[in-house]
């Protein structure tokens, strides 16, 4: 009686981790292969220890449908441990091309799906010869002259495995994990010939569970750490691709000239010059939103600098709606792509920067009586870039939008709109 409910006792507590497991499995949106493999490697314990649990209640109860329950469940539960290793396999190869398998790790696969398969004929033909296990006239369970065959398999398998994951460099990720795992369910097999009354190669195989999930725990969170560092070399790379070359050395060449006719206009330009590059150096790794002040600081520090070169541009600021955040160096792109590409040549250019509440929403906008607004050429990546990060960024970090569009009688006008 203590070693039923022991085994009761147990077996509940696995189902009930695994269970856990499954769940929050599911709620993680499981998506890339090894893990949905692993997935299905957890649902296969979950079943077989179920169908163990329903064995070892029904065991020694009376009855023709206990008798057929009985042989039903044991076959299925025999099966399903059989095909546990091979969605280990699917696990440790997550790779939906396994031709480029090495020969040695090609022949342990081969080796696990062979003794697998074997296990499972074994199991289907059971009822008819009683190898592994039959059950008696009064529905006790009884070895059959087979019976550690599949247990002998699976410390084969478990060698092949072990092997495996030391053979090719992509199983080699899991490795530690895996092998903890190997040894675990290797201690349960063990102690099935040191006590088989108590059957504690399912609770073993459910800590070794727990370890693997412990382990893609870790592996998320490295690659998030990995992505977050590569972000961060994407986002320099697009910072010195915004802050125009060109432009600095133009900047920097007036300046060395106004430093003989007129050092002061030269102080105040180095000044400019100065912030310019901090901020933007700053505000490109914020990662919040700004207040719209330190956004329009930028703005002013970089229309004072283009002055310097292109003094017949008019600048018009209608600031009337400041108390609002939103992502940093959405604005300054938009004044740069007007100048740049709509005022240069003219000798009349106006560029008009705005912020107004309408009804709750903050519009900005930046409109200009340039050339007008022109679809991109298929070769003009680079004058857009950074008009898309800035949509982009504007969507995903305030929920905001960006439209521009052709003014009558000429010109563009780009608006930001931000709800509050």
């Amino acid at each position: 009686m203590f070693n039923f409910t022991v085994n009761i006792v147990l077996a509940a507590g696995s189902l009930a981790i695994l269970g856990a497991l499954l769940y929050t499995l599911r709620e993680s949106a499981v998506v890339d292969e090894g893990r949905v493999h692993f997935y299905q490697v957890i649902i296969a314990y979950f079943i077989t220890i179920l169908l163990y649990l329903v064995r070892i209640i029904l065991l020694g109860r009376q009855g023709i449908a206990i008798f057929y329950i009985l042989w039903i469940v044991t076959s299925l539960e025999e099966i399903l441990c059989a095909v546990s290793y091979p969605l280990l396999i699917l696990y440790l190869y997550p790779f939906k091309n396994r031709t480029e398998l090495n020969r040695l790790a090609g022949t342990l696969i081969k080796t696990v799906f062979i003794l697998s398969f074997i296990t499972i004929v074994l199991c289907l033909i059971n009822p008819a010869t009683g190898f592994l296990f039959r059950i008696d006239e009064i529905n006790r369970y009884a070895p059959g002259p087979l019976l550690y065959l599949p247990e002998t398999f699976t410390m084969l398998q478990i060698a092949c495995l072990t092997a495996m994951v030391f053979s090719t460099p992509e199983a080699r990720k899991r490795r530690p994990p895996v092998l903890v795992f190997f040894l675990i369910i290797c201690i349960g097999l063990i102690s099935l010939y040191i006590n088989p009354e108590i059957f504690l190669i399912y609770p073993l195989s459910v800590l070794s569970l727990l370890l693997i999930y412990v382990n893609i725990i870790n592996q998320r969170e490295q690659n998030l750490r990995r992505r977050q560092l590569e972000l961060e070399k994407n986002n320099l790379s697009l910072l010195m691709g915004q802050i125009q070359p060109h432009f600095v050395f133009n900047v920097l060449n007036t300046i060395y000239y106004l430093c003989d006719s007129d050092r002061k206009s030269a102080a105040e330009a180095t000044a400019h010059l100065r912030m310019y590059l901090m901020k933007n150096f700053e505000e490109r790794f914020t990662d919040v939103p700004v207040p719209f002040e330190e956004e329009l600081e930028i703005v002013r520090n970089y229309t004072d600098l283009e002055k310097l070169r292109f003094e017949q541009i008019e600048i018009v600021y209608d600031i009337q709606d400041t108390d609002f955040m939103l992502p940093a160096l959405s604005v300054q792109p938009l004044v740069e792509n007007a100048i740049r590409h709509g005022l240069r040549e003219m000798r009349d250019g106006r560029v008009v920067i705005s912020s107004k509440n309408e009804d709750g929403v903050h519009v900005i906008s930046v409109t200009d009586n340039g050339v007008g607004f022109q679809p991109p050429a298929p070769d003009d990546n680079r004058r857009h870039v950074g008009i898309e990060n800035v949509r982009r960024r504007l969507t995903m970090m305030s929920s905001a939008s960006l439209e521009i569009q052709a003014c009558e009688g000429g010109g563009t006008k780009a608006e930001i709109r931000i709800s509050s």
